[in-house]
Formats: structure tokens, C-alpha cells, sequence
């Protein structure tokens, strides 16, 4: 009889470990957020938690309802990878100016995981699996970036970019894997509008860019990036931009900031741009530090058999920017596509025309996205750029649920197919906990297993030993 008891209380002890274990392991990593993450209803990052969570749930739809201070972060780990990309959508309402209502600032990045060096032999490269990717989102595929801003950001990559060809004629290992940008290093068919960065960006790899490394059949309008950027990859560098392909388009978007260009392939603006990329009503200001490095776009352009040129691939473009240490101004005269570069000391650019402020202003006022006022260059229509991140303060989180729980972004924030192929209006009252057990990282589900298990044992073992001393004393 007591020997039945004991059974049922260790059974008991045991059903209560198995559970407490369950609990810890469903809800360790779990992150709250308002919303229920349709494009609707998005969840509302509101703390620094809540950004990190995003990578736990890469396909979800993310609203920025908070600005977040990430001083506090040492090395902010890249929301998606290549192997496993972002693929939802994040944006930020807009104020009564025109401005994102909230930023996200001191964003602090360091990759330099081992085996990424020349001197390493790449010895860590594993394809699509490096973790070469260094911005706020390592790596995007059909995701959507609207109206976020990422001030005084630092993101430094020590992986070393190379060439694609050795000279036997392999390929280098990773050599488009990796990439470097605040807001996103490698985009794959994303959109990115009206987003904004500044701060700094120091990379040794391929395809650094102020604000976006690589991009693939990718779009960006209405956007700009403050950032100074100093690269010594092998190729693509520029200060918005990296590099841009496989009908990749920018438009309405500029760049002005300190800009260190790569070995080849550089460009104030731009680094490089392939056949079928397009840069469309855009403009470049600053100071351009490497003599080889383009104004504008990248000296070295497309493919390197091919006879186009910057002006080929731009239209209704100029740049402000000048080469430290020039002594001479770009001579040409003879306009392509609206294509202008400043007739003063220090500027050059593949094609471009040299123009004063005056000639500037008439070849633009009647053009549709700028705007033309006496004193000054020619401006975009629809920016309202923030440069200073002090004006952005962190408020208070709570647990109240907004009013107007639908994006001001309407246009982008349609409902989600149900099951059943209908679409369904999703109202948040609370707030809620997604996918726990999905939102922990593969290496804490494992420590979690593991921990788990031991405890059960030594519960098991406990219980069977407690049993075989009383039998013994029976």
C-alpha cells in the first residue's frame, strides 16, 4: 500500500516537473506585442525587446510605435540572414510635418565572425550561412521598409571582400554573401520608401553602402542617407547604395556625407550599377576621399565589358560632391538624361555635365519630383529629412491599446488571406504573445531540452531511489 502511494506521489512530482519544463520552454523567449501582425493589424514594436523579437517571427508585419534607444546594446545581432531572410513588412506612421513619428537610434553592429579574412582562407564561409550580413536587417526577401529611420547608427563588417575570380579561375567563397548598411545589408526584391539613416559604416567586404549593401531586383524611393562611410572592399561601395542589380531602381532619394570608396566599382551616391539598374531623380553632396571613386556613381560601371556609362543608367541627377585634394573641375559640357555635376574644384563624374547652381535650377524647375527656389539647389518633393537624433525621444510604454489600431499607410497595410481564401479585419484589444515556442533562437530550444531533461532525471532518479530504500526497510 505505501509502496502505491510513493508511486502516485512521484508520478505527481514528475507530471509537475514535465509541466514547469513545457511552461519554461513555450514562454523563455516569448515577446508581447499589441497587434496580431497582419498587415492590417501589425504588432507594435514599442521596446528594445520587441525589435529584437522581430527575428523570431521574420514574416510577420511590424509597426514602429515607439522610438527605441539601443545605446544599451552592445552588438545588435541583423534581423534575418541569408539563409533565413526577413519577409514582412515594417513602417512607421508619419506626423503632421511629414516626418516618421518615432526612429530607432545608436544602433551598434560589429561582424567579424571567424574564418571571414583572406588570411583565414575564408575557412568560415558556409553558403547562404556565413553571417556576413551586417545592418539592422542582415537580409531581406520581398519585405517591405517604409518610413523607418535609423539615426546615429555604427556598423562595422570585418569580413574582407574579394574579387570574383581567382586567377585559376574559381570563385571566391562568399564574395556576393555578404554585405554592409544600416538599414539593410542584402535586399532581395524588397521595397524601402521614405526610410532614412545616419551614423557610420567601416567595412572591409563587398557591397557597403550608407544605407543599403547589396540589392537585387529591388526598389527605393524617397529616401536618404547622412551617413559617412569609409569602405576597402574589393568592389561596390557607395554612400546611399552599394550595389544595385537585376533591375534594382532608385529614385527620388540623395546622399550627403564623407564617403571612402573600395578598390573599385565606388561612388558617392552609388558604387555600382548594372545594365538594367536605374537611378532616377537623385542627388549626391559631399566629400568624396578616394581619387578613383566616382562623384556620383561608380567610375568602374556595369559589367566590366561593357561601353555604358554613369549617364546610361542615371536620368535628372547631380551631385554636389567633390575629391578631396582635385585641383581641377569636370570640363564636359554635353548633357545625356538630365545629368549634371557641379563646375567647381574637386568634381568629376563619368558623363555627367558640369553646371552651375543657375543652369542646374533651369534643366530642373520643370521637371515633376523637384522643387526650384532662387539661392539654392534643386530639391525632392515629398522628403522631409531628420538628420538630428536628439529630437526623438523614448516615451513611456503601456499596456493601453491605441485608438487607431490601422496604419496610416493604408496603401501597405491591406488584410491578410484567411484559410479559406476571405479576407479578415483583425481588432487587437490586448495584448497578446505570438508563437512563443517558435520565437526561441534553435540554440536556446536546445539548452532549454537539455536543462529539461536533466531535471526530469534527476527527479526520476530521486523518485526511483526514495522507492527502493523504503522497499528495502518494508
Amino acid at each position: 500500500m505505501k509502496s502505491v502511494n510513493l508511486r502516485k506521489i512521484v508520478a505527481t512530482v514528475l507530471t509537475a516537473v514535465l509541466l514547469i519544463c513545457m511552461v519554461c520552454v513555450t514562454t523563455s523567449a516569448a515577446v508581447s506585442y499589441k497587434g496580431k501582425g497582419s498587415k492590417s493589424n501589425p504588432y507594435i514594436v514599442e521596446t528594445v525587446e520587441q525589435l529584437d523579437g522581430m527575428r523570431n517571427n521574420l514574416k510577420a508585419h511590424y509597426k514602429l510605435g515607439n522610438t527605441i534607444d539601443l545605446s544599451t546594446v552592445a552588438n545588435f545581432k541583423p534581423i534575418g540572414t541569408l539563409d533565413a531572410p526577413f519577409k514582412g513588412t515594417f513602417v512607421c506612421d508619419l506626423d503632421e510635418s511629414g516626418k516618421p513619428k518615432f526612429a530607432i537610434k545608436n544602433l551598434k553592429i560589429e561582424i567579424a565572425p571567424a574564418g571571414c579574412t583572406k588570411a583565414e582562407k575564408f575557412s568560415g564561409y558556409k553558403e547562404n550561412k556565413s553571417g556576413w550580413e551586417a545592418g539592422l536587417f542582415g537580409c531581406g526577401s520581398g519585405a517591405t521598409i517604409k518610413n523607418i529611420l535609423v539615426l546615429d547608427a555604427t556598423v562595422v563588417s570585418k569580413v574582407e571582400g574579394c574579387y570574383m575570380m581567382n586567377s585559376d579561375y574559381t570563385i571566391n567563397p562568399g564574395t556576393n554573401e555578404q554585405g554592409a548598411g544600416i538599414l539593410m545589408a542584402i535586399g532581395k526584391k524588397v521595397t524601402i520608401t521614405g526610410c532614412g539613416v545616419s551614423g557610420t559604416v567601416t567595412a572591409a567586404c563587398n557591397h557597403v553602402g550608407g544605407m543599403l549593401g547589396l540589392l537585387e531586383g529591388s526598389k527605393v524611393s524617397k529616401s536618404y542617407s547622412y551617413a559617412n562611410v569609409t569602405s576597402t572592399g574589393a568592389w561596390g561601395s557607395g554612400g546611399l547604395i552599394g550595389s544595385m542589380n537585376k533591375k534594382s531602381s532608385v529614385n527620388t532619394s540623395f546622399y550627403s556625407g564623407t564617403f571612402s570608396g573600395g578598390q573599385t566599382h565606388a561612388g558617392a551616391f552609388a558604387g555600382d550599377c548594372f545594365l538594367d539598374a536605374t537611378v532616377t531623380d537623385c542627388w549626391a553632396e559631399g566629400t568624396v576621399l578616394t581619387e578613383d571613386s566616382g562623384c556620383f556613381a561608380g567610375t568602374k560601371n556595369h559589367s566590366d565589358d561593357s561601353d555604358l556609362e554613369n549617364v546610361d543608367v542615371c536620368k535628372n541627377t547631380y551631385t554636389l560632391a567633390k575629391i578631396e585634394g582635385r585641383k581641377n573641375a569636370q570640363s564636359n559640357k554635353k548633357v545625356k538624361n538630365n545629368n549634371y555635376i557641379t563646375n567647381e574644384v574637386g568634381g568629376f563624374e563619368m558623363g555627367f555635365a558640369a553646371a552651375s547652381q543657375q543652369e542646374m535650377n533651369e534643366a530642373f524647375k520643370s521637371l515633376s519630383n523637384w522643387v526650384v527656389k532662387d539661392g539654392t539647389y534643386p530639391q525632392l518633393k515629398g522628403i522631409v529629412p531628420v538628420k538630428d537624433a536628439s529630437v526623438y525621444v523614448v516615451n513611456e510604454v503601456t499596456d493601453e491599446v491605441p485608438e487607431d489600431t490601422a496604419s496610416e499607410n493604408q496603401a501597405t497595410q491591406e488584410d491578410t488571406q484567411t484559410s479559406n481564401g476571405d479576407k479578415k479585419a483583425e481588432v487587437e484589444t490586448n495584448v497578446i504573445e505570438d508563437d512563443s515556442l517558435m520565437r526561441v533562437s534553435t540554440p536556446e530550444l536546445i539548452l532549454i531540452i537539455v536543462l529539461s531533461s536533466l531535471i526530469v532525471a534527476a527527479v526520476i532518479g530521486s523518485g526511483i531511489t526514495m522507492v527502493l530504500i523504503l522497499k528495502k526497510k518494508s
